[in-house]
């Protein structure tokens, strides 16, 4: 068995700590009990797009009845842009938006990105594809944000 198991969980706030869940499956891999020692490498976030995102974005998009309208590769697209816009707001920041302290400046600029890069996509693509994907964003994001808390 390999030593090490590569996972991705949120971070979960809990008193003036956070906490990383371990999936039951992957504790059980790792015959592990409570309070044994754990030993994690931790990255920054990141936004990679890997296969895995992507196809969990296809996935729940396909999902949607209210998206049965539109072509794989539309989706496969949609799902991209999204995975970019969310790069582009994280790097309009610098990574510094501190959520809890509800920074307005941050606010502001992550505004103002999402605006620029909404434009940029209606420049690119149009206006009827625009429209598609803040149709897109409006429906699937909910169930992406519902996943990632599960």
């Amino acid at each position: 068995m390999n030593d090490w198991i590569k996972i991705s969980a949120p971070l979960t706030k809990i008193g003036n700590s956070f906490s990383v869940r371990i999936p039951m499956n992957v504790v059980n891999q790792m015959k592990a009990e409570e309070g044994n020692l754990i030993v994690m490498k931790v990255r920054r976030l990141s936004l990679a797009m890997t296969p895995e995102v992507t196809d969990l974005w296809f996935k729940t998009a396909r999902s949607c009845k209210d998206l049965n309208k539109f072509s794989d590769d539309k989706i496969f697209l949609f799902s991209r842009l999204a995975h970019n816009e969310g790069k582009h707001l994280m790097e309009s920041v610098n990574e510094k938006y501190d959520i809890d302290k509800k920074d307005k400046e941050a606010g502001k600029k992550m505004l103002n990105a999402m605006n620029e890069y909404r434009d940029k996509i209606k420049e690119d693509f149009g206006k009827k594809v625009l429209d598609d994907f803040l149709f897109f964003r409006e429906i699937i994001q909910p169930k992406m944000d519902e996943q990632n808390r599960t």
